[in-house]
């Protein structure tokens, strides 16, 4: 496992960047250009303006199915199964039971040896790394899905030297357990999609056991613009989560953060129904928890550095009912990209 260190940095600087403004005025002019592409003229005769006024009304409810899907994946997208009769038995709950299992590849530095990569976790040069993750959930009705999951960080090269000469090698280590909530129509609003997830995780792992941590609660939304009929995908991913400790907190500072929050941008073009590219960004921040009280309750600092990523996605469909979605990409620092901080990577989706 890698630990998350602090860069200390102002988080203000991460809202009024004019790098951060440049990608907003990016997606704006994406928007309009891609909503002009869209308008097709049409002379219909003897429209009434009660007809008119129909005609211009934007729906205020979507259902995440109906949108260009970015992965190939129903674990988030499902519609809710239920026969004509209206009567529940196993079969129904079987036909909503939805699993996925995700793999990332932190693969190899632009410049740099072939078994290591920059971890921005740490941040440092590291051996190539996996992150797995596991989801099972059934959707209760078509506003709530409930289930578990759990994720796993595996190192799969020796003998990487970090710059400060700590050699890391292969290891596995299995992160909480999690119980969430997707509540895809909690937010409704005219002309947009609001994805939500609710997760809290349980102390199974040695290291919160042995740290005191008791739970995370971590909310997450991603508010995706309903601009179709349109090859363009523009959304905002945010997170937020809190972290609760036991008393007194752990000694180490690296452990003790209490609070987190991220967001940053989603771009996507799908250039086929099985085919798609992506640009994405994050940006967080983090308060840490002193056990002298120093450092204020609004203390908050840059957590990791601020990423970007461009991605490949293929979506081949297999059958109504088995999923399958594969990407490469690029990922890169924002605000000092190099070659040695650079790297390639790869997702794997399987999911029913």
């Amino acid at each position: 496992m890698f630990v998350r260190t602090e860069t200390r940095r102002s988080w203000l600087s991460h809202l009024f960047s004019s790098q951060l403004c440049r990608v907003f005025l990016l997606i704006t002019i994406f928007n309009s250009v891609a909503a002009k592409a869209d308008i097709i003229p049409v002379v219909i005769p003897d429209r009434t303006p009660e007809q008119d006024a129909e005609a211009n009304l934007v729906p205020t409810h979507f259902d995440q199915t109906d949108l260009a899907r970015n992965k190939n994946s129903p674990i988030n997208t499902s519609p809710f199964k239920l026969r004509p009769s209206g009567e529940t038995d196993w079969n129904d709950f079987f036909q909503n039971l939805h699993g996925s299992y995700e793999v990332f590849l932190m693969g190899p530095r632009i410049a740099g040896a072939g078994i290591e990569t920059y971890n921005i976790y740490i941040p440092d040069v590291a051996p190539l790394q996996l992150s797995h993750y596991w989801q099972l959930g059934e959707q209760v009705n078509p506003n709530l899905q409930i289930g578990f999951k759990i994720s796993g960080i595996q190192n799969i090269s020796d003998g990487v030297v970090g710059t400060t000469g700590i050699v890391r090698g292969r290891s596995f280590e299995l992160y909480d357990l999690e119980l969430y909530a997707n509540l895809p129509n909690l937010v409704q609003l005219p002309g947009c999609f609001v994805f939500t997830s609710v997760a809290m995780s349980l102390p199974t792992s040695s290291k919160s056991q042995e740290i005191g941590r008791i739970t995370e609660i971590t909310i997450d939304q991603t508010w995706t613009l309903a601009n179709y009929p349109s090859k363009w995908t523009f959304g905002l991913p945010l997170e937020i989560q809190a972290a609760f400790f036991t008393n007194p907190f752990p000694t180490s500072f690296a452990y003790r953060k209490s609070f987190y929050a991220s967001f940053g941008h989603l771009i996507s073009y799908r250039i086929s129904p099985y085919v798609n590219v992506q640009s994405t960004s994050v940006f967080d921040f983090s308060h840490r928890a002193l056990p002298d009280a120093s450092g204020g309750v609004f203390d908050f600092n840059s957590n990791l550095p601020d990423t970007s990523r461009l991605s490949l996605y293929l979506t081949p469909s297999i059958s109504k009912s088995f999923f399958l979605s594969l990407a490469g990409y690029f990922q890169f620092l924002v605000w000092a990209p190099a070659f040695e901080t650079s790297i390639l990577g790869a997702d794997l989706t399987i999911s029913f």
